[in-house]
Parts: structure tokens; sequence; C-alpha cells
């Protein structure tokens, strides 16, 4: 398989939650087209907004995993989102992410679906996704918080990953809180530092 870049109109996308099956089943999957919403919007945290708003309460009510790409207009004019939804009770999600013409991947975000053990963390699939593609990642928990993964992250070690019951994982992450600055825009903070999180 070709590497992926960020601005590969062909990315594919897999990401399974930390507790999903030990075989690989993700990989056999066919991935879906994420499909594109409808409008723009100024700001990519306005595209993050709409596309949480659009599908939170029905991911947590089905118990199922949505995910979807946020775009940036080359001139930086305008982001879209796209969207794709799992299967209810399924921890997987296989999506091919299409950046509309004109357009770059500037962020992915995603949901866990219903509470469970570890979904309000960043899967070790998730963390090196944004790594892997040098986005941010956004993950939307079943509690509603909205938190955001940077591919230069730090993880959680093994031991940290057992501390708060995850079992003896890598590659997971709380991420960052985001909350709503002063003006409408997105801030990622962390032990009660704030700084601006990038749009791209």
């Amino acid at each position: 398989m070709e590497p992926l870049t960020r601005n590969d109109s062909r990315l594919a996308c897999c990401l399974v939650s930390w507790f999903a099956l030990a075989a690989p089943v993700w990989a056999a999957l066919s991935p879906a087209d994420a499909q594109l919403a409808p409008g723009s919007f100024a700001s990519l945290e306005d595209a993050l907004a709409a596309a949480v708003a659009r599908v939170h309460a029905r991911s947590v009510r089905e118990d199922r995993e949505h995910l979807g790409g946020l775009f940036a207009a080359r001139d930086g004019s305008a982001f879209v989102y796209s969207v794709a939804a799992g299967s209810s009770g399924h921890d997987e999600l296989s999506v091919r992410l299409r950046a509309p013409a004109g357009f770059h991947l500037a962020a992915v975000w995603h949901t866990h679906g219903a509470p469970g053990a570890g979904r309000s963390f960043f899967s070790a699939r998730d963390t090196a996704l944004a790594q892997r593609l040098g986005v941010p990642i956004y993950l939307a928990t079943p509690a509603g918080a909205l938190r955001v993964f940077h591919p230069d992250g730090r993880t959680l070690s093994p031991a940290q990953a057992r501390r708060r019951n995850l079992g003896w994982r890598v590659g997971l992450s709380a991420g960052l809180a985001v909350a709503s600055g002063a003006r409408g825009g997105v801030l990622a903070c962390d032990s009660g530092a704030a700084s601006a999180s990038p749009a791209s």
C-alpha cells in the first residue's frame, strides 16, 4: 500500500476502538466513502461543531461510531466536513475520506458511540492515524466532551494505561480538552494551560 499524505484525495482511514477484537478483522472491511455534508463554514471550529451536533446524540443512542474529515479550502476561505457511520454495537469503522476539489484535509473527527470502558480516550489506532496523516484528530466522547490529539501529542505508557484501568496497552491518549474561547474560537486546554488549536 502506498503511503498516505494529508493532501491525498484517496485517503483511506481506519479507526478501531482500543477494546476491539484482537484479530485484525478491521483490515478486511471494505471502506465506505464518507459523505460530504451540505454547506460550508467560516472556520474549522464551526465545521467541527456542526459535525458533532449532527451525529453525537445518534452515535450514543445507537452505540455507533461516526467518523469524517474536516477539510479546508486551499485559500483558507471555507471549511467543510464529511461523515460516515459505522455499524451499531461495533467498535470498527473503515472510511475513505475524499477531499473536495480545492480543499485539503485539515483534521479528522469521530465519535466512540455509547459509554463504555476507555471510550473517552483516543485509541492506539486513533493516535497512529493522527501521526500518520500529520493532522489533529478530534473525539466527541460519549459524555459530550470534545477532545483533540495532535500528531506530536503524548500517548500513555502501558503502566499509565493500566493505572487508568485500560489494560496494559500502548498508544492510548486522553488528548487535550477542547473548550470554546471568548470569541468563539476553539482552545485546547490541559492541566490549566491553554494554547490555540491549529486549524491545519
